[in-house]
């Protein structure tokens, strides 16, 4: 399986919080976009949000970090003096 790249990772996670919004809105809502398993399908979503976090989350914070650091160093070197 090929490595994610950060901005992967990035648009993986902006896909899932569409979904976790759409379902938590479908339960508490009650807009029945699942007819009667709102519950389920929340329960299903936030369930593999917690596998995933588990097995991506140190990952991310780490390139979420050298990013960042990269970025202060590019915008340190063309500041004007």
């Amino acid at each position: 399986m090929a490595k994610l790249t950060f901005t992967q990772m990035r648009i993986a996670a902006a896909g899932y919080l569409v979904v976790l919004a759409t379902c938590v809105g479908s339960y508490y809502l009650q807009w029945r976009l699942f007819g009667g398993a709102d519950r389920k399908v929340l329960a299903v979503v936030v369930f593999i949000g917690v596998l995933v976090t588990a097995k991506y989350g140190t990952i991310l914070v780490e390139e979420s970090r050298q990013y960042r650091a990269r970025r202060r160093e590019v915008e340190r070197d063309t500041s004007i003096p």
